[in-house]
């Protein structure tokens, strides 16, 4: 965020009394302030412009609306692939970080872990159908 008052001031920045709660704003070396979302909500950013021998000091209060993207971590699961193999199961399309989790169909946890690379093989210790959940998203399988 940046704002600039007609003296060519730059402004300061805060968040509202609980609003760090919601977000953080962080000053960065080029001069502008960005405001990193924690989660969703209602925020009150305020800018302060200083006073000088031309200018009294000025304020300028907004409210800014917070939402949850659901989205993003959609695509990101509509983009994995599941596959079994001889007593394995190959996922690919994953990005680091994706939570993943192997059970039996009696809902059993056989295997929790999370993504390391792309393409990712996990060993099962027999053939049979499996539920493989990787971030979110479900897929049966059967494994020879």
């Amino acid at each position: 965020m940046t704002a600039t008052a007609s003296s060519g001031s730059v402004g300061e920045y805060k968040l509202g009394w609980w609003d760090d709660q919601l977000a953080e704003l962080k000053k960065h070396e080029d001069g502008t302030t960005w405001l990193y979302c924690k989660k969703a909500g209602e925020i009150e950013v305020t800018v302060t412009f200083s006073n000088n021998e031309n200018w009294n000091e000025a304020s300028l209060e907004r409210t800014i609306y917070i939402n949850k993207v659901s989205a993003v971590e959609d695509v990101l699961s509509d983009a994995v692939q599941v596959k079994a193999g001889l007593r394995s199961i190959t996922l690919s399309g994953m990005t680091a970080g994706m939570p993943i989790a192997i059970c039996a169909v009696d809902g059993k946890l056989i295997s929790n872990t999370v993504a390391t690379v792309a393409t990712q093989t996990l060993a099962v210790a027999q053939g049979g159908v499996y539920i493989v959940k990787v971030n979110g998203k479900q897929f049966k399988v059967v494994v020879k």
